[in-house]
């Protein structure tokens, strides 16, 4: 590399170890401030090793004097092994110069290597009390680490706690120390994105119901069945089986009867979650389950009850219980709640 400096002071200098076209290292000293320190064009010099990682370039006497010519340096830089280097501790140079007016000084060759010197070192260059030029590998400055800001430290917290807040929401079931009012609400939150753009368009239907059902308060399996009751007529009642949730806010009042499509199979397969954001959207406490029994006294079968658990296992970690699943007929009904099912 070429180093100029415009300005001739007796200051130390700061270099890179640089590769040459053969991929060795090489150190190049340029400029006008090469003459101030005392070295003419021409002059011959000795680089000596001066311990790992440094070396002194000393201009040597020839016979002609201060000078000798190019041609007695190598052509071409070769490979030095260590044991030469050792042996030797020494390689000539010399001054000359790129464009005529400015000294040039060139270190290359392999031999570096030995004496600690390599590609992408660091160097000083200062000139001694004897007038040589001392070259000195620097030590690796250490990493400085960064100090930040109170400011920055506080946005760095909250964009890691709003980062763990998404994927509470996401998985809330990976927390189990999760306080549960909050995984209730992740849970919740999770099940209502679930339901957009599915076919189970919620608000609409849970609209339409609620405002064709009558607020009444229900406190007991009675009061539930006669509720039912008049969302069937004799007909459908007696003829086709058909499944129907009741919802109701803390204070037990009805807000919503809806039906359910399908048998208990297929809502087990396709409605559940249906059933559960109908559940969370009309912010119900509690919801009751009811079929009617077409034929026969009103017993509830196999699937019925593996509706029931179903149903109140994904009802429950969202806040909403299943206070009751009621099979109707119109001679009476048959409570899961008064049987201990539930």
């Amino acid at each position: 590399m070429s180093f100029n400096h415009p300005a001739v002071k007796l200051e130390p200098r700061t270099l890179t170890v640089c590769s040459s076209c053969r991929s060795v290292p090489r150190i190049v000293l340029s400029g006008g401030w090469v003459r101030q320190w005392g070295f003419e064009i021409g002059d011959a010099l000795l680089a000596i090793y001066a311990g790992p990682g440094a070396l002194l370039l000393k201009i040597q006497d020839t016979e002609d004097g201060r000078s000798f010519p190019a041609s007695i340096l190598p052509g071409t830089p070769h490979l030095v092994s260590k044991t030469e280097a050792i042996t030797l501790r020494m390689h000539p140079t010399q001054v000359r110069t790129p464009d005529g007016r400015l000294p040039k000084i060139t270190i290359i060759g392999a031999w570096l290597h030995d004496w600690r010197i390599r590609l992408g070192d660091r160097i000083s260059v200062t000139r001694t009390d004897d007038g040589d030029i001392r070259i000195q590998v620097q030590p690796a400055a250490p990493k400085v680490r960064e100090i930040k800001t109170k400011k920055r430290l506080q946005d760095e917290v909250a964009h890691a706690l709003a980062m763990l807040d998404s994927h509470k929401a996401a998985h809330p079931e990976l927390y189990p120390d999760l306080p549960e009012n909050l995984k209730t609400a992740y849970l919740r939150k999770k099940l209502i994105d679930s339901l957009k753009g599915t076919k189970h368009d919620v608000l609409p239907i849970l609209w339409h119901y609620a405002a064709r059902t009558v607020k009444a308060l229900i406190h007991t399996p009675e009061e539930a069945y006669q509720a039912f009751l008049t969302t069937w007529t004799p007909s459908t009642l007696q003829f086709t089986k058909e499944y129907k949730i009741a919802l109701r806010n803390s204070s037990g009042q009805l807000t919503a009867i809806v039906p359910i499509t399908g048998d208990a199979k297929a809502i087990i397969q396709d409605d559940l979650t249906f059933i559960l954001g109908i559940s969370v959207l009309g912010v119900a406490d509690s919801i009751i389950l009811a079929c009617n029994q077409p034929d026969g006294p009103p017993e509830p079968n196999k699937d019925d009850s593996t509706l029931a658990q179903k149903l109140k296992e994904r009802a429950t970690p969202l806040g909403v219980r299943l206070s009751d699943f009621l099979i109707i007929a119109s001679n009476g009904y048959y409570s899961f709640a008064d049987n201990g099912q539930l």
